[in-house]
This record gives structure tokens, C-alpha cells and sequence, in this order.
């Protein structure tokens, strides 16, 4: 048979078989791992893997990314609300301060002010604030502190510091007054609270003409300055200018009609050109503004009493002492209204409570030998007399004992039996009240206090 051999072509869909080595005689190993790292992953498998994370309970799980954000977002949200609310509270309390600073209410506006966070507490706005609360209430040692401290950590921060030459020239550090006028001067030379202090550094050292020009040029820089009006016209009243004291003092009033220190500066002239009313009516508008301030209730007190009222300035006293139960000048004036109401007991009580509270005071010892004068205690009388004469031995308070007499005396001769009675004492008893005395070391308190 002729047989043909008949070539078989291949098909299109088929490909030739290429004939490979196995891996073993390459010298290649195979993966033994299906979770080999140089296995590259398709995405069927991708898609099968994503399958396979769902949770036991049948919910897919939240992407990594949106998750992420999500909480973010949560998170960014939580905190600004916190830093608003906190702000908030910060100027709640600014505020709250401030409008208590406005109404004199000084011991609520440091409570405020103290109770802003250390952070926000430490600027110049809030540290003013805080040593000018303290100004009016008369601690001038916890103002100087602040504003010492203001000028450590803002040494360029000028307003606000006509004040703290106040503060300086009220505690008569001379030294620190001149060392911040000449600051102010050489960095400020401009702005008003620079010739106030080196006015007040001037008055302090009893250059009264040149501290006048000095307010005067703090008066052409700053015309809307009520306080430089007020420290001018302080400076009038102490070298009895009264007109024109009274004047600086009423263009005060017309800048700012709530400087209290203005109402008290007018009422004091008043007070000393003997118009008492037009005083009572002045002291009466200052405590109006300044409810909480014992000293002026004091000044009211006594106009109350230069208008033959008495009882009423009693009272006013004894509201005063309530306010600040320690105030050395309320009880002063409050033993003295009581020597002149012939309620000497009364008096010796409240001058016994005095020399405890000011016991280099001669004033005191004055008025305590006038009370046991009157209640025939001549040993007593004798005794305090020379105590007072023993703490002012060059006479710088005779004028204040004068006036003090005139306030309050109803005989014209304080020392009538004086001599009868200085004959009538023993050795014995003389050297009996040296006994009781201490006195080697006791100086008199300044009591030439200019109201600033």
C-alpha cells in the first residue's frame, strides 16, 4: 500500500507547546509559601481579600482613611470648642472686673482679676488693672508690687503709670519717684504720665512751682487728662492757690464727672475757706461715687459736724468703721465727735483701741489727755500730755492739735490748770509714768497726707 504521510497543520486558536526544563534542573527552587513576598497579588485577589475582612457580624468595617478623618475632624471640633469656651470665660471675667473697677468696687474687681489664669493674668492690660484696683483701696504696697512688676515684664507699657508715681509718692520712696520720672522722660517724653510723675517727684521733694509746670506740660500734651487737672490743682491747695485750685478741680469734674478725687479736692477747699454746706454737698458727691472709701465718709463726717449735725456725722463715722474697722483716721474723728457729745467714756474707748492701732501717733496721746481731763484724771491728763510732747518735740503737729481744738473743743483753754496740776504731782509719780513709757524709739507718724 502506498501510504502518504500527511502533515497535520496547526490549528489558529492553539499554540505551540514550548518545551521547558523543570525549575529543579534550572537550579531554581520553587516558592514553598503561597504567602511568599515576591508573589505578586492580582486583583481578584485583592477583591477576595476584602471580602474575606468582614466581621463576624456580618458588617463591613469602615476604611482606615475615613476613619481617620472622621476622628480628625471629631477631634479638631472638640478642642476649638474648648479654646472658645475658655476665651469666653477670660473675657467674662475682664469684663466683670472692669465694670466693678468702673463702680469703685475694688475688692470685687481684684477678686475678678486674680481669678484669670497665670497666662492672660500676665499682661500689661489686666496687671494695670489689678495695681490700679489696689491704688483706690489704699494698699499701696500691693500696687507697687504689681506695677514694679509691670515694669519688669513690659518695661516699653506707659498707661496707666501716672498712677504708680502716686503710689511711689504716697509710700515717699523719693528714690524709685525719680528713677521713673527720668525713665519716662528719656523713653516717653510725649505722653502725659511722664510729667505727671516727675511732677509728683518734684512735690514729693517740695519743688511745688517747678512740679506745676511739670502737670502743666502734661496738661498741653493730654487736654482730656482729668487726673492731670486733679494733681494740679492738689498742688494749687498746698500753697493755698485756692482759686485756682478750684478751678483745675471743677475742669476735673467736667472731663469726668466720676473722679471722686476731684468732688473731694473741691469739697477740701471748701472745707478750708470755712464753707462748710457747699463742702458737705462736695463730700457727699465723692462717697456717693466711691460708696466703699472710709476716708471720704470721714471728710463728710466732718463737714456733717461744721453744719451742727452731729449725729448724723456719727453715724456716718460709724459706717466708715464698718467698712474698715482698723481706719486710724475714722476713730481719731470718731473719739474727738465723741469728747464734743461730753461721751467721755465712750471716747477714752475708743482712743484706748487708737493707741493700739497708731501708737506713735501724738495726736492720739493729745486727744487722750484732753478725755481724762474732762474726767478729772489730771495723772492721766499730765502723763499723756508729755507723752505727745515727748513724740513731737519740735511742735510739727501743733497746728493739727490746733485744729483739732477748733473741731472739737468747747473750752478755749486746753491746758487751763495745767500748771496747778504739773505742782500737785510727786517724784513718785513722775518716776512712776517714766516707768509705764517707752518711748526712746518712738518717732511721730507723718500725718501731712495730701489727698492724690
Amino acid at each position: 500500500e502506498n501510504t502518504k504521510s500527511v502533515r497535520t497543520l496547526p490549528k489558529r486558536n492553539q499554540r505551540p507547546k514550548s518545551t521547558r526544563l523543570p525549575c529543579s534542573e534550572m537550579g531554581l527552587t520553587t516558592p514553598t509559601s503561597v504567602d511568599s513576598p515576591t508573589k505578586m497579588t492580582t486583583r481578584s485577589q485583592v477583591r477576595h481579600n476584602n471580602i474575606n475582612n468582614t466581621s463576624t457580624n456580618g458588617e463591613i468595617e469602615i476604611p482606615n482613611k475615613k476613619d481617620k478623618l472622621r476622628k480628625s475632624q471629631f477631634t479638631h471640633h472638640h478642642r476649638t470648642s474648648e479654646i472658645i469656651e475658655n476665651i469666653l470665660n477670660v473675657l467674662k471675667l475682664l469684663g466683670d472686673g472692669l465694670q466693678h473697677l468702673s463702680l469703685y468696687e475694688c475688692r470685687q474687681a481684684v477678686d475678678m482679676f486674680e481669678s484669670i489664669t497665670t497666662k492672660h493674668l500676665d499682661t500689661p492690660y489686666v496687671l494695670s488693672s489689678l495695681a490700679l484696683s489696689f491704688y483706690h483701696l489704699h494698699d499701696y504696697h500691693k500696687a507697687s508690687l504689681i506695677y514694679r512688676q509691670l515694669r519688669t515684664k513690659f518695661p516699653y507699657h506707659i498707661d496707666g503709670l501716672e498712677y504708680y508715681s502716686t503710689v511711689l509718692w504716697q509710700l515717699k520712696d523719693g528714690v524709685a519717684l525719680a528713677t521713673l520720672a527720668h525713665e519716662l522722660t528719656e523713653t516717653h517724653r510725649k505722653h502725659p504720665a511722664s510729667w505727671c510723675a516727675s511732677g509728683n517727684c518734684l512735690s514729693l521733694h517740695h519743688e511745688y512751682d517747678k512740679a506745676i509746670q511739670a502737670f502743666k506740660r502734661a496738661i498741653q500734651i493730654a487736654p482730656e487728662s482729668d487726673y492731670a487737672y486733679t494733681l494740679l490743682g492738689n498742688e494749687y491747695a498746698v500753697i493755698d492757690e485756692l482759686e485756682r485750685a478750684l478751678a483745675c478741680f471743677r475742669k476735673a469734674i467736667q472731663l469726668n464727672g466720676r473722679s471722686y478725687k476731684a468732688w473731694n479736692g473741691v469739697a477740701l477747699v471748701y472745707l478750708k475757706q470755712e464753707k462748710f454746706p457747699n463742702a458737705d454737698f462736695h463730700f457727699s458727691k465723692a462717697a456717693t461715687i466711691f460708696r466703699t472709701n472710709p476716708d471720704l465718709i470721714c471728710h463728710w463726717a466732718i463737714a456733717q459736724h461744721k453744719c451742727h449735725r452731729s449725729e448724723s456725722a456719727l453715724s456716718l463715722l460709724n459706717e466708715a468703721l464698718r467698712i474698715d474697722p482698723k481706719n486710724a483716721l475714722c476713730k481719731f474723728h470718731k473719739a474727738g465727735l465723741l469728747l464734743h457729745l461730753e461721751r467721755y467714756h465712750e471716747a477714752l474707748d475708743e482712743l484706748e483701741e487708737l493707741r493700739q492701732i497708731a501708737p506713735k501717733e501724738s495726736l492720739v496721746y493729745y486727744l487722750l489727755s484732753k478725755v481724762h481731763r474732762h474726767l478729772k484724771n489730771f495723772h492721766y491728763s499730765y502723763m499723756y500730755m508729755s507723752w505727745s510732747m515727748d513724740l513731737d518735740p519740735k511742735g510739727a503737729n501743733n497746728q493739727l492739735k490746733e485744729n483739732a481744738d477748733k473741731l472739737y473743743s468747747k473750752d478755749e483753754d486746753l491746758l487751763l490748770g495745767m500748771e496747778e496740776m504739773a505742782s500737785s504731782i510727786t517724784e513718785d509719780d513722775m518716776s512712776q509714768m517714766a516707768s509705764q513709757s517707752s518711748l526712746q524709739d518712738i518717732q511721730p507718724m507723718d500725718s501731712s497726707d495730701e489727698i492724690v
